[in-house]
């Protein structure tokens, strides 16, 4: 902030985040990196968060689940709101809704997951599947329904977000959706530098990465 930055990459924005304005009133260059502000000017390298979203449900819904959850991220933040927002979406156009006495939202943290899980389990209707807003909290909602015996994917599937580096690993073998991170990182750093030096639209530019579902072993046919 004492202009001894040329630019700044911000990683952690939230939609009531007040140092992005800051950072332009001093005329600093910044631009996000995953989440946004989801403002119109924003410069911003995100993922297609809610066409990821969007995946989860037309892949699961085929298999016959009806009976959903969803642990989603902080409302406050442009990735969560998106990714609960496609997946509601696409669950409507299958004509199934997804009530919030099965919504959890909470920091993307396992904490969330895992705190989370025991009560959508105990509703008179418990889910079948539980999509989880990313890999982190979904392995909080995996080590939960092993404390509470209940088998994955058997009785509950679970689907995570990022396709995190140990998602893979067979401890786990999470199904979920993945996107280029380390592309993710590039173009932020890409768009920064193309900032710094005037070379970009001053009404704001958003870079989007595709997303694709990895199927692996925590999701079944519903029972």
């Amino acid at each position: 902030m004492d202009q001894s930055l040329d630019g700044v990459v911000l990683a952690t924005a939230t939609t009531d985040s007040r140092l992005p304005a800051l950072l332009e009133r001093r005329g600093t260059p910044h631009v996000f990196l995953n989440r946004d502000t989801g403002r119109p000017g924003d410069f911003a390298s995100v993922v297609d968060n809610e066409g990821g979203g969007r995946l989860v449900a037309r892949e699961l819904v085929p298999l016959g689940h009806r009976r959903f959850a969803g642990v989603f991220g902080a409302a406050n933040t442009t990735t969560g709101r998106a990714r609960e927002l496609g997946f509601r979406l696409a669950l409507a156009d299958a004509g199934i809704g997804l009530p919030e006495d099965r919504v959890a939202r909470g920091p993307f943290a396992y904490e969330t997951g895992y705190e989370a899980l025991p009560a959508l389990l105990a509703a008179a209707d418990p889910p079948t599947a539980v999509f989880c807003g990313n890999d982190v909290v979904a392995i909080g909602v995996l080590n939960a329904a092993l404390a509470a015996g209940v088998k994955v994917p058997d009785d509950l599937t679970v689907v995570g977000f990022d396709d995190l580096p140990m998602a893979a690993w067979e401890v786990f073998r999470l199904t979920t959706v993945r996107h280029g991170l380390g592309e993710l990182a590039r173009q932020a750093a890409r768009l920064l530098v193309r900032r710094i030096g005037g070379e970009v639209d001053r009404a704001g530019e958003r870079l989007v990465l595709p997303t694709e579902f990895v199927p692996r072993a925590t999701h079944a046919p519903a029972r």
